[in-house]
């Protein structure tokens, strides 16, 4: 869920940047989603795109070294962590096998829930049409952006794609700028099965019929935007499409 901070530096931003003339805070909903392994394109393709990067950067060395420096208190973390674990396990083993029953009946759900993905493509990143719109965003994602997630904001009219031009471990809110827009015309969030919905995936489908899948990595108001406008007729105009078919609208 996306806090009140984020929310309203994504406001700020959007309309600043002029892609939108009136926006208030509770017309801005979004999520952090991260995109699966980007295929690898045929060279020539790659080429016109001046060969940008496909794959996330790299962590900067400054953090890694303080994570290094800190190695030995993540060492009694684990330890920590691995013996509250065991504990835990201890205790729920005297307890009914209701537990157990739960905690398969979960698994079984995110069984079926990703079974349900692969079912409507929600396990591939893209169409799979490199000339296509979709497959031309692709190839400058991570040009714009080494970082491996995207805030990724709806308001009424478009989607906008956040986050900071360079990786970062700390303060990837604070340093937030645009770094691509999408408006109504040229693509829309498809509402995915309901069945779908545990893997936290959804589809942007673009006006030429193409589209890439992304994940929210939390529990998603994107899919709750869905599920609420949509109903109504999205009176607020928001880049939706709820029918989850290949007809772009």
């Amino acid at each position: 869920m996306l806090d009140s901070e984020h929310r309203e530096r994504a406001q700020d931003l959007l309309r600043y940047g002029h892609f939108t003339e009136k926006l208030e805070p509770h017309q801005v909903v979004g999520e952090w989603c991260k995109l699966g392994p980007i295929p690898q394109p045929p060279p020539e393709v790659r080429a016109v795109t001046g060969n940008g990067r496909l794959r996330p950067g790299r962590m900067p060395l400054g953090p890694v070294l303080l994570i290094a420096l800190g190695a030995p208190l993540w060492v009694l973390v684990l330890c920590y962590v691995l013996i509250e674990g065991a504990l835990t396990l201890l205790v729920a083993a005297f307890r009914p096998f209701r537990n157990l029953r739960r905690v398969r009946s979960s698994w079984q759900e995110s069984k079926a829930a990703r079974k349900a993905a692969a079912q409507h493509d929600l396990d591939r990143v893209f169409d799979g049409d490199w000339s296509g719109e979709a497959g031309q965003f692709l190839l400058r994602y991570y040009t714009v952006s080494e970082h491996p997630q995207r805030l990724v904001a709806l308001a009424p009219g478009v989607i906008g794609f956040l986050g900071t031009p360079e990786r970062v471990m700390f303060g990837k809110g604070k340093e937030m700028q645009v770094l691509q827009v999408l408006t109504a015309d040229q693509a829309v969030v498809e509402k995915p099965p309901a069945e779908v919905r545990p893997t936290g995936k959804f589809r942007i489908r673009f006006a030429d019929g193409t589209w890439v899948v992304l994940q929210a990595v939390t529990p998603s108001d994107i899919h709750g935007l869905l599920d609420r406008e949509i109903p109504k007729g999205n009176p607020e105009g928001y880049p939706l499409n709820g029918s989850g078919s290949s007809h772009y609208c």
